[in-house]
């Protein structure tokens, strides 16, 4: 199994410009032991849905000015994270 850091919740409470709730997944075949966090703003009727990703080692915060406007358009959609990542081969 690969080392895991998880940074606890309560760092990200009260984060300037970042009210959004935490919603994670945790049972990604595979993924054992780790956790995505997402962001899901906006209604499950909504026409239009925004994938934001972001690359390592930023993660939704990076989000926190666009994703007002993205959810006035429709719904917008960090979490733990291997210490080590094995190359991509």
């Amino acid at each position: 199994m690969t080392d895991i850091y998880r940074t606890p919740d309560e760092r990200f409470t009260h984060l300037p410009d970042f009210p959004y709730p935490a919603n994670y997944i945790d049972d990604l075949p595979g993924y054992e032991g780790l956790r995505m966090h997402y962001l899901d703003e906006g209604g499950a009727d909504t026409a239009r849905v925004f994938l934001c990703l972001h690359g390592e080692p930023t993660w939704s915060y990076v989000y926190r000015k666009s994703a007002p406007d993205l959810c006035r358009l429709g719904s917008a959609g960090c979490g733990a994270r291997p210490i080590r990542i094995r190359p991509f081969r």
